[in-house]
């Protein structure tokens, strides 16, 4: 498949993506997606940091046998699973309202020229 052909031949997904409902989507989930993605790469960054340039932090103990490096491991996992939990409540919350106003103004176009 070429650069310019279509998944689906019987769909113009340049024009299907030109309605103002459907950028509005776009940008909301940039918005959302940039801070969050900026956040966890830098926890994850951080501790890989942490890890090589400051060893003796790391391997300081925090209570009993664990110590620092074990605890941002830990918030690393804990990160991810709240960045997941917060994207799908503000999908079901912003994103799909959004996702089906796009898909009902596709439809609801007087003309078929979005379709080949």
């Amino acid at each position: 498949m070429s650069g310019g052909e279509s998944a689906d031949p019987g769909v113009d997904w340049a024009e299907a993506a030109r309605p103002p409902s459907f950028r509005d989507l776009v940008s909301a989930k940039v918005r959302f997606l940039v801070p969050m993605i900026a956040l966890y790469l830098g926890l994850y960054l951080g501790m890989t940091l942490l890890g090589g340039l400051a060893p003796d932090f790391m391997a300081r103990g925090v209570i009993g046998p664990v110590n620092a490096g074990y605890l941002m491991i830990f918030a690393t996992y804990l990160m991810a699973w709240i960045v997941a939990l917060v994207y799908v409540r503000v999908a079901n919350r912003s994103f799909d309202p959004k996702a089906d106003r796009a898909v009902s103004d596709l439809y609801d176009r007087k003309d078929d020229s979005w379709k080949s």
